[in-house]
């Protein structure tokens, strides 16, 4: 349970051409996309960061940045990318810590804050006892705080309900 009641040419082109897989919904994506940069958030896919990183993705509040990291991205072509699951799954597990962003106090202030009740709960239900362990052990040098908001990261993600991220955008970082 939540805690409260719950340039599009570019943005385009940065989605096609798709490879649309079994579980996930493009066009529920684009939307997912289009509200998170309705927030102002600077969204940026395969930036050169990516390789000497090697992550899936961040969102850098200071830096009011969502990335995600392609691994199938093509060589030499910054627009032509293929979204499969991984990316998906990327795209939702960021937003969803920018919307844990909004959550605070002072919307956006780089601290986050749980949307969910019972994080660890939610994980727990989701992803199942083994999974939260592997991720608490994944993030085993970061704060307990940290940790549950990874957890609520990932349990939405694998959710995979965008229109209510969608939602949860609208009412909780607008």
């Amino acid at each position: 349970m939540k805690k409260l009641t719950a340039s599009v040419l570019g943005f385009i082109a940065v989605f096609s051409p798709v490879e649309v897989l079994a579980g996930s919904n493009h066009s529920q994506h684009v939307d997912l996309l289009q509200a998170a940069l309705n927030t102002g958030i600077d969204f940026k896919v395969n930036p050169p960061t990516c390789d000497r990183d090697k992550a899936l993705g961040w969102y850098w509040a200071n830096r009011n940045e969502l990335v995600v990291c392609q691994q199938n991205k093509m060589v030499g072509s910054s627009q032509e990318v293929t979204w499969t699951e991984e990316g998906y799954d990327t795209l939702r597990h960021e937003v969803h810590h920018l919307v844990q962003d909004c959550m605070s106090r002072n919307n956006r202030d780089g601290h986050l804050g749980a949307v969910y009740e019972n994080p660890i709960g939610l994980g727990k239900s989701v992803l199942g006892d083994s999974i939260v362990s592997r991720i608490r052990y994944a993030y085993r040098d970061k704060d307990e705080h940290t940790i549950m908001m990874e957890l609520e990261a990932f349990s939405v993600a694998s959710m995979n309900q965008p229109l209510e991220q969608v939602s949860d955008i609208q009412t909780y970082c607008m």
